[in-house]
């Protein structure tokens, strides 16, 4: 709370202080105040998705929030600027996951792999697309989770469960 403090002291001085408002933002994830941090980033910029690392907040946000078609537009525009962009691929492939799109939200996170392989988030949204399927692939999703786990992912017990993985 300290830290958001300071942060919103900075930006009623400064209110386009955009390094004062990722921080707020940022605080405002770790505390769990959604709501809070997404109407920062959405007061403080101009084109949410000129800055890539306030987008990239911005649509955390927004998947929190389970706003996933804000978060399909703002990261396809994020995208167009820098297709290497890893993680602006995971937060897409996550909503296209969460809104039901697996077969694009495969293509995404594939892609982020390819840019990043050492990416834990997408390794582990890998192995929850692929519990998704019709029928569901327990192999490529015990093999991802696997990876996650690898690279520093945080458990989940559910996903543990359903693929009777050890806990």
């Amino acid at each position: 709370r300290d830290a958001l403090s300071m942060y919103e002291e900075i930006i009623l001085e400064a209110p386009q202080n955009i390094v004062a408002v990722k921080g707020a933002a940022r605080c405002c994830l770790v505390l769990g105040l959604v709501e809070k941090g997404r109407n920062m980033l959405l007061t403080a910029l101009v084109t949410p998705s000129a800055d890539s690392e306030a987008a990239l907040l911005l649509a955390t946000f927004h998947v929190q929030l389970r706003d996933y078609e804000r978060t399909i537009m703002l990261m396809s525009e994020v995208l167009q600027r820098e297709p290497e962009n890893a993680r602006a691929h995971l937060m897409l492939g996550v909503a296209l996951l969460e809104s039901g799109r697996l077969e694009r939200a495969e293509l995404e996170l594939q892609e982020a792999l390819t840019w990043d392989p050492t990416l834990s988030d997408a390794h582990y949204d890998m192995a929850r697309l692929n519990l998704r399927k019709h029928p569901p692939d327990t192999k490529k999703a015990r093999e991802h989770y696997g990876d996650a786990m690898r690279l520093g992912g945080v458990r989940d017990k559910n996903i543990e469960s359903v693929l009777k993985m050890p806990h």
